[in-house]
């Protein structure tokens, strides 16, 4: 009987042993045979306890040596949307042996979007087009026999949600892909999963809404239910105003999709600062590279313009309940493989979700991440697909990180600029590690500035690294002053 028990005990989850199993089994064996002749108990002891021990270090070897399956190292990739930061995969797949094949999950997608797309990186043929028929592409990928379907960005989600698991690959599957596009349901499918989140509601009817906002108290949150970027976001606290946030909201062309913009989401005002979590899993272990905090400011009309981000110590991260809270709801999507990008509030409740997307932070933040942390996202990315023994290898310990800021510029101003003459005092400054701009007069077509409202219309991003970051404080106020400068742009007169 005693033997049949332990054999029980060594065959439960291999996880038991390195959590140290093998010895409260022996001890619930010994306490079995209590009563019994002390030195049989002891013998019986030391002897179930090596058995144990000897079973534990099987495990570990099984574990190490034959969980994971021999990486691959060649053969064609299949990147849908490689847009913003998704342009940074392609050459780093290509230095690691494979060949890429670019799928575009729509023909209509917004221009500048479009223009992200390193297109040089995949010959002709070598560019596909999803045209809403999944099985004529499923046709089109399969002539390339390829070993991994990444997706590149936003607009690449639910396209690589679904060629992945039709063509068999590691995926995260479609079951849950809407719920992590779609604001509403990616709220309501983690609060189903226990998750605590604010309240919220959908309407195309202005009645309905006015009806119902009272339950979500004020002021309320209006945006576009699959929006990006702080496009048509309102914050109102009466009647009036949310009747005309509805009604300017309904009026917009989605930026993401170039489609007009039907449903409107209300929310609970959430308040509080906003962080940003950025995860990388792999077969169901989520792991966080990197831990940001926004800073947004009222700007040129709007409630909140992006002025700032600072990535914070994963110490200050976990006594803020940030990184627990973003492994709930990474799981709770069911983002099993791949990055997670999740921007959440610390409200007096506790942590809230704001959103989530199953992609890379966007605007090449990995290149900052890297200059920061040492860790080097894109590498990771590919290790969850072809080599998930080296991402384990590289996630035993948590990230650290120096001091690093990033910069967004504001302006009031319009017009085409012909030249941006701090930006050379700008990258003499100690903590300067990148200028990302949007606004690039030497070049024609990028030269065209606009009032700051939101994420897309921005001037460009200084990014600050410094070990020091009263260094980074003294740089950063000298390019906000810099900025205030009526110079600081030259307009063609």
């Amino acid at each position: 009987m005693l033997a049949i028990l332990w054999r029980r005990g060594i065959n439960n989850d291999q996880r038991d042993f390195r959590e140290g199993a093998s010895i409260e089994h022996s001890h619930w064996l010994r306490v079995m045979v209590l009563g019994r002749s002390q030195t049989f108990c002891t013998l019986l002891f030391i002897g179930l306890t090596a058995v144990a021990q000897s079973q534990a270090s099987v495990c570990s070897r099984a574990i190490a040596e034959q969980v994971y399956p021999p990486p691959i190292t060649s053969g064609n990739i299949v990147i849908a949307d490689a847009i913003s930061t998704g342009n940074l995969i392609a050459p780093a797949a290509k230095k690691r042996g494979f060949d890429v094949v670019h799928l575009l999950s729509d023909d209509n997608m917004e221009p500048h979007l479009r223009d992200s797309i390193r297109l040089n990186d995949f010959s002709e043929d070598r560019q596909l087009v999803y045209r809403g028929d999944l099985e004529q592409t499923a046709r089109e990928l399969s002539a390339f026999k390829p070993v991994g379907v990444i997706i590149g960005g936003e607009t690449g989600v639910l396209v690589g949600d679904m060629v992945s698991e039709r063509l068999g690959l590691m995926t995260n599957g479609t079951t849950l892909s809407e719920a992590r596009r779609n604001k509403y349901l990616m709220w309501e499918t983690a609060r189903a999963a226990g998750v605590e989140i604010a309240a919220q509601f959908v309407s195309r009817n202005i009645n309905s809404a006015l009806a119902k906002a009272p339950s979500l108290g004020f002021p309320v949150v209006l945006k576009p239910l699959d929006g990006a970027a702080g496009i048509g976001l309102h914050i109102e606290h009466d009647a009036d105003g949310i009747t005309h946030a509805f009604n300017e909201i309904r009026a917009l062309v989605n930026p993401i999709t170039n489609r007009p913009i039907v449903d409107v989401l209300f929310q609970e005002y959430l308040d509080g600062p906003e962080y940003v979590v950025d995860t990388m899993s792999s077969n169901g272990k989520t792991y966080v590279t990197a831990v940001s905090r926004y800073t947004k400011v009222p700007f040129n009309g709007q409630p909140q313009v992006y002025a700032a981000e600072d990535i914070i110590s994963y110490q200050e991260a976990v006594e803020l309940g940030l990184i627990q809270y973003a492994q709930r709801v990474v799981r709770a999507l069911g983002i099993e493989h791949g990055p997670a990008h999740l921007e959440i509030k610390k409200t007096e409740k506790g942590c809230r979700l704001v959103e989530i997307g199953a992609r890379l932070s966007g605007g090449g933040y990995a290149v900052l991440v890297e200059k920061a942390t040492g860790l080097n996202v894109i590498d990771l990315l590919l290790d969850v697909h072809f080599d998930p023994a080296a991402f384990h290898r590289k996630t035993q310990n948590p990230f650290t990180s120096k001091p690093a800021r990033i910069i967004y510029l504001m302006t009031e101003q319009q017009g085409k600029v012909i030249s941006m003459p701090y930006m050379e005092r700008i990258e003499k400054l100690d903590s300067w590690f990148r200028s990302k701009m949007n606004i690039e007069p030497r070049k024609a077509g990028h030269d065209i500035l606009v009032p700051t409202t939101d994420f897309l219309n921005y001037p460009g991003q200084i990014e600050l690294v410094h070990h020091d970051r009263s260094v980074i404080d003294r740089d950063s106020e000298a390019i906000r002053q810099w900025e205030k400068q009526p110079d600081f742009y030259v307009f063609e007169k």
